[in-house]
């Protein structure tokens, strides 16, 4: 056992030298009111709090261990069926591409406010646009804001292939666009849908910016995406 007193300097826990957290306090052995239990034999008995100590740290060591190789194994996992899901793609489509999807976001400026504000209007627009690159439409949404923000809306067609989406900002003439498909004739059904939604405004400014996909994914490897 050991003794109990303040330590009023330091202000830390201390235990045979070794910091234990506890504010304000340090236990040192030979205290005369309190004593390790003597062994029969004479010696000592072994403290028992350094022992269940030794064990809880060495088994939460352990457990770290397991957890940190678990998920690495998911990772791999993961990357592997990744990288085979895109070799797949590229069999089929015979392509040489690595992307599995044709994703292109458009930036439209000076558009009229009437037209911001009008989500039907823009949904009608991306869902026919959608029906007639041959998309399956699954869904379709809109909403229009002004109440309590800023004018604008929001139109929004979910596809088997991916999604097609329109969010706009009418205080500023603001549009942004978002088409997304995927599978063997994807970039064909981007362009179309993105064609149709430039000739609805054809007085205002576009920069379209087209973004790779799992692009080289093959042969790039992921980083962990969280704690697991």
């Amino acid at each position: 056992m050991f003794g109990l007193d303040w330590d009023r300097e330091g202000m830390e826990g201390r235990w045979q030298g070794r910091s234990f957290g506890a504010v304000g306090m340090r236990l040192h052995p030979g205290s005369a009111s309190l004593r390790r239990n003597p062994n029969p034999s004479g010696g000592e008995t072994q403290n028992p709090m350094r022992a269940s100590c030794g064990m809880v740290f060495t088994q939460g060591r352990a457990r770290a261990a397991l957890a940190a190789a678990a998920a690495a194994t998911r990772t791999a996992a993961q990357e592997s069926e990744m990288k085979t899901h895109v070799r797949s793609y590229r069999s089929r489509s015979g392509k040489n591409s690595s992307n599995i999807g044709s994703h292109v976001l458009l930036d439209f400026r000076g558009v009229p406010r009437e037209v911001c504000e009008d989500d039907a209007f823009l949904l009608d627009l991306i869902r026919k646009a959608s029906i007639e690159s041959g998309s399956m439409v699954i869904n379709s949404c809109r909403y229009r804001f002004g109440h309590n923000s800023p004018s604008g809306c929001t139109a929004f067609v979910m596809l088997d292939e991916s999604h097609v989406s329109v969010h706009t900002y009418a205080e500023s003439g603001l549009v942004a666009a978002d088409v997304f498909t995927c599978g063997e004739t994807s970039e064909e059904k981007t362009d179309l849908i993105v064609a149709r939604i430039k000739s609805a405004l054809p007085h205002a400014e576009v920069r379209d910016v087209r973004v790779p996909r799992f692009a080289a994914a093959v042969d790039t490897v992921f980083s962990p995406g969280g704690d697991g």
